[in-house]
């Protein structure tokens, strides 16, 4: 099995980082100043990005994954709202499924980047960048079931 390719790994650790940061900002309870600590860490994650020299076939992807980091989170949010109005588990349930199908997206980039380089473009990264989103999907259900206790003392 080939490694994680070493001119990708920079660039992936960095969008890591942002997302993240991002995540515990929208998702935590922080205080001013580490509100401000987070701010801070995020414009030096995005200072070393933009001194990363990101290959050309690769920009359009990175600028795709952040905007689909946008929609994840709308998602997120018209999902949550959809399963606290409904009455009827089922269609709860598949509220649920779309909500968890929409947070799965978050994993493309750090299968995208690798196999690009290592195997250039080609419909089997298609094909494993959706058998990733499977993966990701249920490692953010058993996720979410231990976070229970933590989420419902941040509402």
């Amino acid at each position: 099995m080939p490694e994680y390719p070493d001119n990708v790994l920079p660039l992936s650790l960095a969008i890591d980082a942002t997302i993240n940061l991002l995540d515990d900002l929208l998702d935590e309870i922080l205080t001013k100043s580490q509100k401000a600590a987070y701010v801070l860490e995020m414009v030096r994650v995005l200072a070393l990005v933009n001194q990363l020299q990101i290959p050309p076939k690769l920009q359009k992807r990175v600028g795709d994954y952040f905007n689909k980091c946008i929609c994840i989170v709308i998602a997120e949010v018209h999902y949550n709202e959809k399963i606290r109005a409904a009455t009827d588990f089922n269609e709860q349930l598949a509220y649920a499924i779309r909500c968890y199908d929409a947070k799965s997206l978050v994993m493309d980039i750090f299968i995208e980047l690798p196999l690009m380089e290592l195997y250039g473009s080609t419909g089997a990264i298609t094909d494993l960048v959706h058998l990733a989103r499977i993966h990701r999907a249920v490692s953010l259900i058993k996720k979410d079931l231990s976070d229970i206790a933590h989420d419902g003392q941040n509402h």
